[in-house]
Parts: C-alpha cells; sequence; structure tokens
C-alpha cells in the first residue's frame, strides 16, 4: 500500500527522533517471524526500554541522511525492522541473540556511535556483561587493593601496639 508524502515525512521525522536518542540501532530481517512472536520480541524489548520498529530501507536511509550518522542501509538483505536501543547499547543485542533461533528472525547489522557493525560483532556485543555486572566488577577491582592497603595498615598499626604494650609492660616490672 502506498502512502503519500505526508504519512512519509511523518515516518521519516519519528525515525530521526529514534535515531537522535538511541544509543545502538541493530537492523534484523524479520521475513520469517509470525506475527504473534514479533509482537512477543517488541513486548520484550519494551520492557528493557527499548523499541521495536518495521521502517522501508529507504525511508531509514532518508531519515540516516538527516542525522549525524554516515551509514546506509541500502544494502542489507531482507524486510528492515530496527531495534533501537534507548536504555543502553547492549541489552538489545542481548535479547536479539537469545531470541535469534526461536523467533525466526536474523540479524543483519546494527550502529553503534555512528559506526556500521556486522552481524557477528552485534552477537560479540551480545556476550558483554549486563551494566550491573559490569559496575560491581569494577566496584570490585577498585575496592580490592584498598581492603588489602587498609588490612596492612591495620597489622602495622597492631604491631606497633604490641610492642608499645610491650615496652610499657617490661617498664612496669622494673619499677617493681
Amino acid at each position: 500500500m502506498a502512502i503519500d508524502k505526508n504519512k512519509k515525512r511523518e515516518v521519516i521525522n519519528e525515525l530521526i527522533e529514534k535515531f537522535h536518542l538511541s544509543k545502538s540501532v541493530i537492523f534484523i530481517d524479520y521475513s520469517g517471524m509470525t506475527a504473534s512472536k514479533m509482537n512477543e520480541l517488541r513486548n520484550k524489548l519494551l520492557e528493557k526500554g527499548n523499541e521495536f520498529r518495521v521502517a522501508k530501507k529507504t525511508l531509514t536511509d532518508l531519515a540516516l541522511k538527516e542525522t549525524e550518522k554516515n551509514i546506509t542501509v541500502k544494502g542489507l538483505s531482507g524486510q528492515l525492522a530496527l531495534v533501537f536501543g534507548l536504555s543502553d547499547e547492549i541489552t538489545p543485542a542481548q535479547i536479539l541473540a537469545k531470541e535469534n533461533k526461536s523467533k525466526n528472525l536474523k540479524i543483519i547489522g546494527g550502529e553503534l556511535e555512528g559506526k556500521m557493525l556486522s552481524a557477528e560483532e552485534i552477537i560479540a556485543l551480545s556476550k558483554i556483561p549486563p551494566r550491573e555486572v559490569l559496575l560491581a566488577q569494577l566496584v570490585g577491582a577498585v575496592k580490592s587493593p584498598l581492603t588489602g592497603l587498609a588490612g596492612v595498615l591495620q597489622g602495622n598499626l597492631r604491631h606497633l601496639i604490641y610492642c608499645l604494650k610491650a615496652i610499657s609492660e617490661k617498664g612496669s616490672n622494673k619499677s617493681d
């Protein structure tokens, strides 16, 4: 079904806004998906603060030209759907990699920080631990040396106290 110019402009403007708001965009081929599987995927993505959008390649390219992103989707194969990573860069890749087989979708590429990514790079991105895990690992890495330093300083202080106590006991024994 053909859409008029006003509707096309509206779609392009919506895509431009999503490209500006998103931290990453993943392009998938949804040609093997049923409508119910697509809705399931849309809901899973929405729960994590991401958005699923079906768009024509021509309109997507027109929207991309009006952003600072220097990429194109014309050469991608299949029916194009866009997954906008609005909450973070990694979560959409993790969800799509997990759902890849069961939903009959195919990751065909993506965009991160203005650079085009291949499907293999998106899969590699999906293997990065979630933000909370990375933050916990960072805190642990920073905390570990500090804990060790505190232990060493406490040990030295404890030995100083034992020495002072021994000296004071020795001094009190001489006065007897």
